[in-house]
């Protein structure tokens, strides 16, 4: 029983064993337990459950820094404090050679998996060999879940240190190539142990099966705890979603229901050590107060797990050896005629026969282009034809001509419906080999999993893979640091396991280092971010060793950059690129090494940091020293991350340069200024990012450069020689800009500014034009507010009665009183350092105001002002806000000595960001990235256009008769008609299926869009036409565009003909008398837009729903587009009880800290929709221009499936409309919903009718 203390409570946990490895000598913390006091009360015992045929799973749970890897892997090299893995595998052999007398026959197999951002990785192959998203677990009837991995056949304990030794070089290398922290992984160590042991009087025969699964979870901590952020918060996320599954799966096992185990990849290669094995766990625990919540949660996790009832099975059997043999044979035949018949039916499907049905489809798509190429030359020879003809007026061949074109538009339609059969083929075929490869391969698991191999051929598959890991890393030594005899590179690491294990050794000579290059490939290879070709040069003479490197590249030696060829001295450190680091040994020299200790990974980048800083303090007119160690090591950790970022800027050619600059907020020591990101644009413009912010658009950053490097190695042409092109393959990839993390074009933090209370502590006005202060301690401009106090009415005054006068001659006569006054927000004029090159216009647009009384109060909700949607020197608010708060001393002690903090948002103008510099592409692009089908989308497209051109000449054509026809009805040519054919949706449309659309689609819409026309009517139907002749149909009028179904648009085209069948519509003739009348827009107007529309959208996010805590705000409602503000909708999330009391702020008991904590309960809570304010833009006076408007929602968006609820319908267009909805919810929270409620929001739409 162990007991945990706090200052507040005592709390008991009974587990089944308690070691204590924090101090030998203290008194009274309970025994010193070793490593051989761990590993012989657990290590061994599952080594013998092992060995009966039992399947074990042994893990360490915990924060990081309690000890889990020292617990599993210890210290290698250390025989005394080595973990328990390497014991139970020397411990295995040692136990097999003790049975050698019995005869039996063993055999030992080891997989190492890592599982990484919820990617399975194969820790014993090579890196260039890993598939691009993960090996993919694949079911098989007696094992469960498994992935075809790396297997290393292992006949003595060696054979599994080196498999080890292997594995922890490529999670070094790995680690380096992208991010020094990249190693926070888990990690399972798979031993596969079989015995096959002959009765003695030779007719039986007994086997042994058990799997071993050794993990090495990575840390359990909160994100916000360990301070982690970028990339590392990425990682962190999927680390806790593996771990919550984990979890989740505990707690269902312990309380006897079904788990999910396909929430995570970990959970799914587990199952079976979980279900029908012995499951073992180490809940290491840190001693340190500050880890005194995560220590409660590892315990409580250990609880569950002693709760799991595990029904163990055995894995022996006992057969005739005859009969076994017979069936091994069966198998082994069954097997291989299955195989042969799935490379058969392979051969035949996607062979021989595949290949000739491919060559017949590559035919008769050469046939196509030909016969689209003739049909194209025929139609202008034609067409030109046609154009004589018409000059001379012989209307026959005119017709002749006509009914050809008419021909060939026919024939250009069946050739793209062949063309679309031959492509379903060909898709059909690519996933009859997908089906066939996987069958092929979960039967290679199943044999490999039944059929035990010969010696023979398990000694040859180790030599081979022997072999394939001497060859594996390029330039490495292999001998160990200690034993080699060459000055030489030693990789530094944090993670000690890691650190020192590549040894790198240079030879009389140069020896280049640099990137992959297939023209000059360089003597080590390396790929991380910031490497580039032919980096640096380390040359060994006999006067001694020394470091150059190239232009362009980071290159660091003892913290500070190479410049000129620099001698190296022992235990110099050297940095390459982003994330290298290395130590420099020279044997027989050690005594010319620099004055100071060995240093490690962690003292080398604080020796870097500490020079960065020092630039970094000196440009900011103040050096390093004044900084506090908080400071420092914030400022340390964005010198990296921003060096980082610029790599990969400078590798995709973005030209966006980041630098890291220091804000000191007002009232806050310098020592401890915050630590800003300046973004300078290459068309000169800046933004300033928030730590937050850069943290997070740099993991986004990170994924671009991962596509792009992956670009690149594939990339079929070469970098351009004699270009000095430090890329590998000269591509750059291209992203929209609001995809791109280079381009920021939400709204963010312009500056902010305060205004001090003191005067409203005596009930005085305040009236004061303050300084907008940028992140970056620049003067954006002035903000005019004002603070008006009231009296008990809510009158500003001026007062003629004394006794209604607010002001009082000492504040505390206020206290228990109600305090009411009113925050105005009148404009802002920006100063000029802020204007673009207009002198009308600023850098921002659709700038807000918000601001809080108190700031520090974190409960309190912003108040915001109105939006200015004009981009203008002086955006103008008139934003007005009551206030009234009851006054306590806390209350008039902010009066008397706080501020209001208000704050100033916008979204940046596009000027700034040059788009057309950043969007800069090379004509590689398309081959490196674009797939194979890109050939067939293109004749596509070209047909498409040639489509269109035909169909905009016969528009033309009827606009001319159009504009011919004479008398009091000739009617003005719309200036839409011709834009009835398009490739893209209208503006404003919203996006749904495409469905299939007839050919003859282009002359109904032509009818259509000609009475529109005659009779004057303000309104277009285009067609939307894209690849496989499948398009949909838009009715475009003035207030909007609307989308019909093709059904929609045929009984509005009938409507048409039945109302104006006077007209006649194939020649344009003019209609009748009386037949062109406008008419009044009634509902059944084929040529009006009285359907329902999404008019705006409003997002609410459901983070404090996670936290039980209730939501009410006005949100703005946002139109489709996003380009501006219809109003404000009014909405409360309000957690409740079953029987629908609603939980408000005072019931701190239900308040949780974390959504995890709701996983497997049933959340009650209300959604309640008051009312939409419409903005004056959308209003003329007291009416709008919406009518019959009601408000939609789910809970998911982003699931199809969810149920839409609605609010009901308000007929009247009204400024103000009133909807006074609320519904009850009561939600399962699974692990989807938590992720919803810490990362989701609610999405509510706007939906009516415009008035025409």
């Amino acid at each position: 029983s162990e007991t945990l203390k706090s200052k507040d409570e005592e709390r008991d946990f009974k587990l089944d064993y308690s070691f204590q490895s924090f101090s030998e000598t203290e008194e009274g913390i309970g025994p010193w337990a070793s490593q051989d006091t761990v590993y012989n009360v657990l290590g061994a015992k599952c080594l013998a459950n092992c060995m009966e045929g039992k399947n074990v799973c042994l893990f360490a749970y915990g924060q990081t820094g309690a000890g889990k890897s020292y617990s599993m892997l210890g210290k290698l090299g250390k025989p005394e404090q080595e973990g328990i893995v390497p014991r139970v595998c020397k411990q295995l052999f040692a136990s097999i050679d003790a049975d050698k007398e019995s005869g039996a026959k063993h055999t030992v197999d080891i997989q190492v998996i890592e599982v990484y951002c919820e990617q399975i990785n194969d820790l014993l192959a090579l890196r260039k060999n890993w598939p691009p998203k993960g090996h993919k677990p694949v079911l098989t009837a007696k094992d469960g879940y498994v992935v075809d991995t790396t297997t290393r056949p292992c006949m003595s304990y060696e054979d599994i240190d080196n498999a080890i030794n292997f594995a922890d070089k490529n999670r070094s290398i790995g680690a380096h190539a992208l991010n020094p922290e990249s190693s926070r992984a888990h990690t399972i160590y798979q031993i596969t142990y079989r015995r096959q042991l002959q009765s003695k009087d030779g007719k039986s025969v007994t086997n042994t099966n058990a799997r071993l699964n050794l993990v090495d979870l990575a840390g359990s901590e909160r994100t916000e705890s360990a301070g982690t952020s970028g990339q590392m918060l990425k990682e962190g996320s999927a680390i806790n979603l593996s771990l919550t599954a984990l979890g989740s799966c505990i707690k269902a096992l312990s309380e006897g229901k079904k788990p999910n185990y396909r929430d995570s990849k970990l959970t799914l290669l587990l199952q079976k050590s979980m279900t029908a094995g012995i499951v073992v766990m180490i809940a290491a625990v840190s001693p340190a107060s500050i880890c005194y919540q995560e220590t409660l949660s590892t315990l409580r996790f250990a609880t569950r797990i002693k709760q799991v009832k595990i029904k163990v099975a055995i894995n022996v059997t006992t057969d005739p050896v005859a009969e076994v043999k017979k069936q091994m044979e069966e198998m082994r035949k069954a097997m291989q005629a299955e195989i042969d018949a799935l490379k058969k039916q392979r051969r035949s499907s996607l062979g021989d026969q595949g290949s000739s049905r491919v060559d017949e489809l590559k035919a008769e798509l050469a046939r196509l282009r030909a016969q689209v190429q003739a049909e194209k030359t025929r139609r202008e020879e034609l067409e030109a034809q046609l154009e004589e003809y018409r000059k001379q007026n012989d209307q026959v061949k005119v017709k002749e001509i006509m009914e050809e074109l008419q021909k060939i538009a026919q024939s250009a339609h069946d050739a793209d419906e062949s063309k679309r059969r031959m492509e379903a083929e060909l898709q059909a075929l690519a996933e009859q080999k997908l089906v066939l490869e996987a069958k092929a391969k979960q039967m290679a698991l199943e044999e490999r999993a039944h059929v035990m191999e010969s010696e023979e051929q398990r000694r040859k598959k180790a030599l081979d893979q022997k072999r394939e890991w001497e060859s594996a890393f390029q330039g490495l030594s292999h001998v160990g640091k200690d034993e080699e005899a060459k000055p030489h590179f030693v990789n530094l690491h944090e993670d000690t396991r890691l650190a020192e294990t590549l040894v790198y050794p240079f030879p009389m000579g140069k020896t280049i280092i640099g990137r992959a290059d297939r023209r000059s490939p360089p003597d080590l290879e390396f790929g991380g971010l910031g490497i580039l070709t032919r980096h640096c040069a380390v040359e060994h003479t006999p006067e001694g060793v020394f470091l150059s490197c190239r232009s362009g590249g980071r290159t660091l030696l003892n913290g500070r950059a190479v410049v000129d060829p620099a001698p190296l001295r022992h235990n110099d450190r050297v940095w390459l690129g982003n994330n290298y680091a290395f130590r420099f040994r020279f044997p027989g020299r050690e005594g010319e090494a620099r004055a100071g200790a060995e240093m490690g990974y962690l003292e080398a980048q604080e020796e870097v940091s500490a020079e960065e800083a020092k630039a970094l303090g000196a440009a900011q007119d103040g050096g390093s020293s004044s900084m506090s160690p908080v400071l420092h090591q914030k400022v340390s950790e964005a010198i990296n991350k921003v060096d980082q970022a610029n790599i990969i800027s400078s590798d995709l050619e973005k030209s966006v340069v980041f630098q890291v600059k220091l804000r000191a907020t007002p009232g806050v020591a310098a020592a401890d200024a915050e630590v800003v990101v300046l973004v300078c644009y290459p068309g000169g413009g800046t933004l300033i990012w928030p730590w937050e912010k850069f943290a997070s658009r740099l993991v986004e950053m990170v994924m671009w450069w991962q596509e792009w490097q992956h670009a690149s190695q594939h990339s079929p042409v070469p970098t351009s020689p004699g270009t000095g092109d430090t890329h590998p393959g000269d591509v750059v990839l291209v992203r929209d800009p609001e995809d791109d993390p280079f381009i920021d074009l939400e709204s963010q933090l312009i500056g902010d500014g305060v205004v001090y209370l003191s005067p409203l502590a005596n009930m005085v006005e305040v009236s004061a034009k303050i300084s907008i202060i940028s992140l970056a301690a620049k003067v954006q401009g002035k903000l005019n507010v004002e603070i008006m106090p009231c009296d008990k009415n809510g009158f500003e005054g001026p007062w003629d009665d004394d006794d209604l006068d607010p002001y009082v001659d000492e504040p505390e006569e206020l206290l228990g009183s109600d305090v009411q006054f009113k925050v105005k927000v009148h404009d802002m004029v920006f100063d000029v350092d802020v204007m673009n090159k207009s002198v009308t216009t600023v850098k921002y647009r659709d700038t807000f105001v918000r601001y809080k009384i108190d700031a520090e109060d974190a409960d309190e909700d912003w108040s915001t002002t109105t939006t200015c949607t004009t981009a203008t020197l002086k955006p103008t608010y008139g934003y007005t806000q009551a206030h009234t708060l009851h006054c306590t001393k806390r209350i008039l002690r902010h009066f008397q000595s706080g501020a209001i903090k208000f704050q100033l948002w916008g979204k940046p103008s596009e000027d700034i960001f040059k788009l057309q510099v950043l969007k800069k592409t090379t004509s590689l692009l398309q081959s490196a990235v674009v797939d194979a089908g890109l050939e067939r989308k293109s004749g596509r497209l070209a047909e498409v256009e040639r489509m269109l051109s035909l169909k905009q000449e016969e528009v033309e054509r009827l606009n001319q008769r159009m504009s011919s026809l004479s008398g009091d009805h000739a009617p003005p040519v719309s200036k839409w008609v011709a834009d009835i054919v398009s490739a893209v949706p209208p503006s404003g449309a919203a996006d749904a299926p495409l469905e299939p659309i007839p050919h003859h689609a282009y002359q109904l819409v032509n009818e259509a869009n000609a009475v529109a026309c005659a009779l004057g009517k303000d309104c277009v139907f285009t067609l939307l036409v894209q690849e496989g002749g499948r398009g949909r149909v838009y009715l475009r009028t003035r207030p909007s565009t609307v989308q019909l179904t093709w059904a929609q648009f045929l009984k509005r085209h009938e409507h048409i003909r039945q109302t104006y069948s006077t007209m006649d519509l194939t020649q344009g003739c003019p209609p009748s008398a009386g037949s062109l009348s406008n008419g009044s827009v009634t509902e059944d107007d084929p040529f009006t837009d009285t359907s329902y529309l999404r008019l705006a959208t409003a997002d609410v996010w459901m983070r404090a729903l996670g936290n039980m805590v209730e939501t009410s705000l006005e949100t703005p409602l946002l139109s489709t587009g996003g380009s501006s503000c219809k109003g404000k909708l009014k909405v409360e999330v309000i957690p409740c009880h079953p029987s629908g009391k609603e939980i408000t702020v005072d019931d701190s008991n239900e308040v949780v800290s974390d959504p995890v904590e709701l996983t497997g309960t049933t959340l009650h809570f209300k959604i309640k929709v008051d009312y939409v304010h419409f903005t004056d833009d959308v209003v003329n006076g007291t009416e709008s221009k919406f009518y019959a408007t009601h408000v939609r929602y789910s809970l998911n968006p982003l699931d199809t499936n969810e149920r839409m609820y609605r609010t009901a319908e308000v007929p009247q267009a009204l400024a103000k409309v009133q909807y006074q909805y609320c519904k009850q919810h009561s939600r399962e929270v699974d692990l989807p919903f938590v992720q919803l409620l810490s990362n989701g929001k609610i999405t509510f739409e706007l939906w009516g009718k415009v008035h025409q």
